[in-house]
C-alpha cells in the first residue's frame, strides 16, 4: 500500500522538478516595455578575405557597361535594354568576385581595394572610378555580399545554415529563422564564434538581459557560428539516450555473434 502512495508521489517531484520556470526561458527580462530608446549600435557589415562579392554595374546606356559584368549577368538582356537588376538564381563561384588580400580584379579597372570596407563603400568608389576613367557616364554599382550566412547549432528546432539576404542579421533573427530555442536550451549562455582577420574569437550572449542590444555579437557578421548551449537535464538525458543506445548494440550484436556460433557448429 505504501508503494503505492511513494511512487505516483516520486514521479510528481520528479515532474515538477524538470520543469523551467518561466526565468529561464523568458527573453529580455528587463527590458522595459512602452518605452522608446535610441539605437547605440551602428552595424556596417565589413568586407574581410575570402568573401565573395557580387557586382552589378548599371546605366541609361547597357551597352556602356556589359563589359564590366559577368557574362553570366545575362549580356544579352542588358543588350536588349531589359536590364539586369536582380541577384537571384546566382552563382557565387561563377557571378562573383573572390576576395584575396583584401582586393578584387574587377573588368578594365584591375585590382581594387575591398578588405575593411563596406559593400556601400565599394559600390561608390567603383562608380567614381569608372566615371573618371570616362567609361561610363552614369553608373549605378550594387555590391552585395554572396557568403553572408550564419550557422545555428545546438537546443533549436532548426539548426543548421541562415542564408542572409539583408546586409545586416541580429542574433535573435538568426535564431527566429532556425525555428527559436527548444524548451531546453540556455538562454542566459548562447555562444557565438567568430573569424575575423585571420583570428578567432569566442563570445557569449544572454538572452535573457536587454545587455544583449550593447553586445558586440548582437549584429551577427558572415560566417558567425551560433551555438546554443543544452541545459543540464538535457545533457544528462542524451547521456542517458546514449547508453542505452550502446547497451542495446552490445546484446544486438552479443546475440548476433551466439547466432553466428551456433550455426557454424551445426555445420
Amino acid at each position: 500500500m505504501k508503494t503505492r502512495i511513494i511512487i505516483p508521489f516520486i514521479a510528481l517531484v520528479a515532474l515538477f522538478a524538470s520543469c523551467r520556470t518561466p526565468k529561464n526561458i523568458t527573453y529580455l527580462q528587463d527590458v522595459e516595455r512602452g518605452i522608446s530608446e535610441s539605437i547605440n549600435q551602428n552595424f556596417e557589415l565589413k568586407i574581410q578575405n575570402n568573401d565573395i562579392l557580387m557586382i552589378l554595374v548599371e546605366s541609361e546606356t547597357p551597352q556602356a557597361v556589359v563589359v564590366f559584368n559577368k557574362q553570366t549577368n545575362k549580356q544579352a538582356d542588358i543588350m536588349a535594354g531589359g536590364g539586369y537588376n536582380s541577384f537571384q538564381k546566382v552563382d557565387p563561384l561563377m557571378d562573383g568576385y573572390l576576395v584575396k588580400n583584401n582586393e578584387i580584379v574587377f573588368p578594365v579597372l584591375g585590382k581594387i581595394q575591398v578588405g575593411g570596407k563596406t559593400p556601400n563603400q565599394v559600390s561608390k568608389e567603383l562608380e567614381e572610378k569608372l566615371i573618371s576613367g570616362g567609361y561610363v557616364a552614369d553608373p549605378v554599382v550594387t555590391v552585395k555580399l554572396l557568403n553572408y550566412k550564419i550557422y545555428v547549432m545546438g537546443e533549436v528546432a532548426r539548426p543548421g545554415i541562415v542564408n542572409v539576404d539583408n546586409e545586416k542579421m541580429t542574433i535573435l533573427e538568426a535564431i527566429s529563422a532556425a525555428g527559436d530555442l527548444t524548451i531546453y536550451g540556455l538562454r542566459y549562455n548562447v555562444t557565438v564564434i567568430r573569424e575575423k582577420d585571420g583570428k578567432r574569437e569566442v563570445g557569449n550572449v544572454d538572452l535573457t538581459s536587454k545587455d544583449i542590444f550593447n553586445s558586440p555579437y548582437y549584429y551577427l557578421q558572415q560566417n558567425d557560428v551560433v551555438y546554443v548551449e543544452p541545459s543540464n537535464s538535457r545533457k544528462r538525458q542524451g547521456v542517458r539516450d546514449l547508453t542505452v543506445i550502446s547497451v542495446a548494440t552490445s546484446v544486438a550484436s552479443f546475440f548476433a555473434n551466439m547466432v553466428s556460433i551456433i550455426i557454424n557448429l551445426r555445420n
